[in-house]
Formats: C-alpha cells, sequence, structure tokens
C-alpha cells in the first residue's frame, strides 16, 4: 500500500492511495489493483484524467578493466502498459492485465543485468504520481525439477 497527499494548490488538496491485492503477479494474468482518490478542491476540479501504467526497470552494470571495484551503471524505463481513465472523489478497482511474454524480476541486484517492475499512477494534477513495486514470477515450465 502507499499513499501520497498533495497539498494546498489552486485548485486545493489531494489525496491518494493505491494498494494491490498481491505483491507479485505472474504473466498473463491480472492484478487486482485499489484505487482511493480523495479530491479537496472547488466542484469544477472535481474530475482527473488519470494513467496506471506497469513500467518495467531495466539495469545494466559494467565493471571497469583495471579495476574491478569500479563499475558504471545505466537504468531504462520502459511503459510495459498503460490505461487512462477519469476518477473523481471515491475509489476504483481495477483488474490489471499483465502481458504474457514479461520476463521474471530478477532476484539478486548482483548480475550485469538486473529487470524491475513497478505501477505508476499519474494522477494528471501536476507531478503527483505513485509508485509501487511488484514482482513478476514466471510460471513452471514442463521438465523443471524441484530441488
Amino acid at each position: 500500500r502507499v499513499e501520497l497527499v498533495g497539498c494546498c494548490n489552486r485548485q486545493g488538496s489531494l489525496a491518494a492511495q493505491i494498494t494491490l491485492a498481491e505483491q507479485g503477479v505472474l504473466p498473463g494474468d491480472s492484478a487486482k489493483i485499489k484505487i482511493m482518490v480523495a479530491n479537496g478542491g472547488n466542484q469544477r476540479n472535481k474530475t482527473h484524467r488519470q494513467e496506471l501504467g506497469l513500467w518495467q526497470q531495466i539495469s545494466f552494470r559494467s565493471l571497469y578493466r583495471g579495476d574491478m571495484k569500479s563499475f558504471d551503471r545505466k537504468v531504462v524505463r520502459t511503459a510495459v502498459r498503460n490505461r487512462q481513465s477519469k476518477v473523481d472523489h471515491g475509489n476504483q478497482q481495477l483488474e490489471f492485465p499483465i502481458p504474457p511474454t514479461l520476463p521474471p524480476t530478477s532476484t539478486t541486484d548482483t548480475g550485469l543485468v538486473t529487470v524491475s517492475y513497478f505501477f505508476k499512477l499519474d494522477l494528471g494534477v501536476g507531478t503527483l504520481e505513485l509508485i509501487v513495486p511488484v514482482v513478476v514470477g514466471r510460471h513452471e515450465l514442463p521438465g523443471d525439477e524441484k530441488q
């Protein structure tokens, strides 16, 4: 659960909360998400266009040849899927489809390439946004043996 309270702009105040039913999801399934928005602004500013997206973050790490303690890191963030809707004061329940071809979240941060995911809720008001990490797992493949 992540909460954000934005306060005191010309339109009033805005509070938002995003809750995931599960911290982990599988490719091809749907994530159950609850969004709560409490808009304290005046009546003509009650409704905002929001965008909820699933984002993939890939971190690339490279070591320098002569110095094994020095490394460079590059991070790339890409929207995997976005969904727009209008939201006003109240709660909204969503089922967000997870693409079936996503690679799983990396289990360690020590490799040369690591993959992670997060949901980002852009509230459409200035720079107010909520970010919630999520773990994308993988289906067990035929022939996988439990150890």
